[in-house]
């Protein structure tokens, strides 16, 4: 089971975010944070608890109550030892708004779009990737072009979804 945390305020585009995980052919358990202190908390309890943390963090960068590079540092932080990836999704389109999250050390960064499945399939790719990357699901050849036979590290991941 792939272990999944979703930060987002934001109710209609957590839902679409959810909906591209469920429509993946491995099993994924999602928990649901409001806010980076929520999600935050959620580690905390999780470590304490001494469950397993997410295999990846799924982070909105349009959190009204806080600066999302911000929390995407915070979040990137409180999981650095364990080298969990970041999916930060945005409502800006903008090369310059998805820079600092890559410099920063974001896995992946999707833009919301005015067509919901291309969102969609850019969210649900990135998951599977770092899913397959992390030998949690099978080598999926369509992230490799038919070509190109090396293996990738997971430090090779994405690129910017514009």
């Amino acid at each position: 089971m792939f272990r999944l945390l979703l930060v987002d305020n934001d109710i209609t585009h957590a839902n679409l975010t959810a909906r591209a995980v469920k429509d993946l052919r491995f099993g994924v358990t999602m928990k649901y944070a409001l806010s980076g202190a929520q999600g935050l908390l959620y580690l905390a309890g999780t470590r304490a608890a001494k469950k397993s943390l997410p295999e990846m963090i799924i982070m909105c960068a349009d959190l009204p109550d806080a600066d999302g590079m911000d929390v995407f540092r915070t979040l990137s932080e409180a999981v650095s030892h364990e080298a969990i990836p970041i999916l930060v999704v945005s409502k800006s389109t903008d090369r310059k708004f998805a820079a600092p999250y890559y410099k920063a050390g974001a896995t992946a960064y999707v833009p919301y779009s005015e067509d919901v499945e291309s969102y969609m399939r850019a969210v649900s790719d990135s998951v599977a990737f770092v899913a397959m990357m992390s030998g949690l699901v099978p080598r999926q050849d369509k992230f490799f072009p038919a070509e190109d036979q090396a293996e990738l590290k997971l430090g090779d991941i994405l690129q910017v979804h514009l």
